[in-house]
């Protein structure tokens, strides 16, 4: 009869959170050893809801920092500020107003989401939502870039067709 004699070692099991940890750091391992190209390759879409969801940070921080250095243009001071010994000023309650614009509109605009980020998801709505914001902003650089006789000029040839 062959029967087996019992052993004394324990039988090793591994259970299914080790080998998932060892897949897991495998994992970390290979997308280490990546390129920078291979892994935009390998996930594009990562990269761009990375570049997507980073316009939201820099257009927080782009108003804010636009608007303390227009304070002090001289033709932003001689267009909107008054004659003040000799030179152009702007005047506090103005300043006051402008900066305070960023943060209300913040305030205004998470109230806003809020709601139908609920109800559609954050990607959706975010989606959405940049597409105007990013429109106005090419339209104000249009607006600082032209003379206000070429907006005039260019308004008034596109009522005219």
């Amino acid at each position: 009869m062959d029967s087996e004699k019992p052993t004394n070692q324990p039988v090793m099991e591994i259970s299914p959170k080790e080998e998932m940890g060892s897949q897991a750091r495998l994992a970390t391992e290979l997308e280490h050893q990546m390129t920078f190209f291979e892994a935009v390759k390998l996930y594009p879409s990562c990269v761009f809801w990375s570049i997507f969801f980073s316009l939201g940070i820099i257009m927080t921080a782009f108003d804010p920092q636009l608007l303390g250095n227009l304070y002090a243009t001289p033709s932003f001071q001689k267009d909107f500020g008054y004659l003040f010994e000799g030179s152009y000023i702007i005047s506090a309650p103005w300043q006051s107003a402008l900066g305070m614009g960023n943060p209300i509109g913040q305030v205004v605009g998470a109230l806003t989401a809020s709601y139908p980020m609920e109800k559609w998801g954050r990607k959706k709505v975010l989606r959405y939502l940049n597409l105007p914001q990013t429109s106005s902003n090419s339209h104000r650089h249009l607006l600082l870039v032209w003379s206000p006789q070429q907006v005039a000029y260019s308004s008034n040839s596109l009522l005219d067709l």
